[in-house]
């Protein structure tokens, strides 16, 4: 009797070629089969030396490796981007964080809780109901107090005043009497919120926020982030990034968010900031619903559009591109997408959207900590080229992984001078030394702008034997 045979190795899924799949596929062919397999084992690899062991061992774990070098091979939008192994931890990172946010979202939740939150039978809290007396003056309460606290001023410096302390708190001065119920939203000029506090205010002060109609700054932060970000932090090492929920709540901010904006109660809003808030990378999930109430033309004043770390990955990308083709923003000056696990194909349909001259205003880019390569910088260099992004001043491209071809590529592109304000590049903490990376960009440029020189030299040789 012969033995049984082992079963051979585990092959990467050929079925692919055959299924129908809901995007066709480009590049992928079954000729790289044999390229596949070490790709494979690289993240079989990363499998076993997790620092949280998985249960799957043997052919368990060569199989969930199998599934996701399928998932990996069919939404890479490059060969380059796929075989790119010094990506592929943070690729496999923001696949599984993906998987693991789709199941946790599967949970069944009731619908009219899931749909808004306005419907909630809980009470509203106490500081947002309507004031039912006024407040018993003391004898020490000043004339000048006492007009602050009317509200009915209209001076000058109650508008300092009541911007120095702060939007929240100015609202919280609603219930001092019925007068300042109506008037004080009308001081409030920022809003810095907790998902807690916004989610309260959301739900149950929207009448408040509606007068709000001077608002010109909003911020919502998820606990996990500890501090807000102001616009001044531009860098990917200075944000979080929220990479599983246990619940939908910070997601169901963002719904009642978008139903606020389309009340169009803020017509001088030019800071929008969500930060490490909602990670839904499908379709309908929160990125759809933000972005697509911005198309709407609700902030027609926005100049910044902070969106970092909220792992929106290729999805996310793909949507905020569709709102600069709108130009439902179009006084947009910076965008930040931080720590978003964007890659090529978010990256190529972001560019495609600026290189179209979608938004001329930009002058801050922030991509840091995302999964941009050389193939995805590529698509972000022609756009550069194009001249229609001609006030850019900073670009950050830190914690990615460009080489020093890509670093090379930068410069040349810099040199060429498509972008002739773009004094400040962040490209530190990617595949390549950050000492060398500064050397090669600056050879880079240099040897560009000479080249320029010459050849601008030579033009006007040329044209003066003409003349002559």
């Amino acid at each position: 009797m012969n033995p049984p045979q082992q079963p051979g190795p585990l092959l990467p899924n050929t079925a692919l070629f055959r299924a129908t799949l809901p995007r066709p596929l480009t590049w992928q062919r079954p000729a790289d089969l044999n390229n596949r397999i070490p790709l494979m084992q690289s993240i079989e690899g990363l499998l076993a030396t997790t620092t949280s062991p998985l249960p799957t061992v043997g052919a368990a774990l060569a199989g969930l490796a199998r599934k996701l070098e399928t998932y990996l091979y069919i939404e890479s939008a490059s060969y380059a981007e796929y075989a790119n192994l010094q990506s592929l931890p943070r690729r496999v990172q923001a696949l599984t964080a993906a998987i693991v946010n789709r199941n946790i979202r599967k949970r069944a939740r009731p619908a009219d809780f899931a749909s808004s939150g306005m419907t909630s039978t809980s009470a509203p809290p106490s500081h947002f109901h309507a004031p039912l007396s006024h407040a018993t003056p003391s004898s020490h309460t000043s004339t000048s107090l006492a007009t602050l606290f009317s509200f009915a001023g209209g001076d000058i410096w109650h508008t300092l005043v009541w911007e120095y302390v702060g939007g929240l708190d100015t609202l919280r001065c609603r219930g001092v009497h019925r007068n300042a119920a109506r008037l004080a939203p009308t001081y409030v000029k920022s809003l810095h919120l907790s998902c807690n506090t916004a989610r309260a205010l959301l739900s149950f002060g929207h009448a408040a926020l509606s007068h709000c109609i001077h608002l010109e700054e909003l911020e919502i932060y998820s606990l996990a982030a500890g501090i807000t970000f102001g616009r001044r932090s531009m860098f990917a090492r200075h944000c979080s990034q929220r990479f599983v929920v246990t619940h939908d709540d910070h997601e169901q901010i963002v719904s009642l968010l978008a139903r606020q904006l389309l009340r169009r109660c803020w017509p001088v809003l030019r800071r929008l900031s969500i930060v490490c808030l909602f990670t839904n990378d499908q379709a309908n999930g929160e990125a759809d619903v933000l972005l697509h109430c911005l198309k709407q033309g609700v902030c027609p004043a926005l100049t910044e559009l902070s969106l970092p770390g909220n792992s929106f990955g290729d999805y996310g990308a793909i949507r905020v591109a569709e709102l600069l083709q709108t130009m439902g923003c179009p006084q947009l000056s910076l965008l930040d997408l931080r720590r978003n696990f964007i890659g090529e194909r978010g990256m190529q349909a972001l560019a495609r959207s600026l290189t179209q001259g979608s938004c001329v205003a930009l002058s801050e880019l922030c991509l840091g900590g995302n999964m941009l390569t050389d193939s995805s910088l590529a698509h972000l260099l022609v756009s550069m080229e194009s001249r229609q992004v001609p006030q850019l001043t900073f670009l950050g491209l830190e914690m990615n992984y460009l080489t020093a071809q890509g670093i090379q590529q930068l410069g040349t592109s810099v040199g060429k001078l498509g972008c002739p304000r773009l004094t400040q590049i962040s490209f530190g903490e990617n595949s390549v030394d950050d000492d060398d990376a500064k050397k090669i960009l600056n050879q880079a440029i240099l040897i560009q702008r000479v080249k320029q020189k010459r050849a601008a030299a030579a033009h006007d040789v040329v044209q003066r034997r003409l003349v002559i």
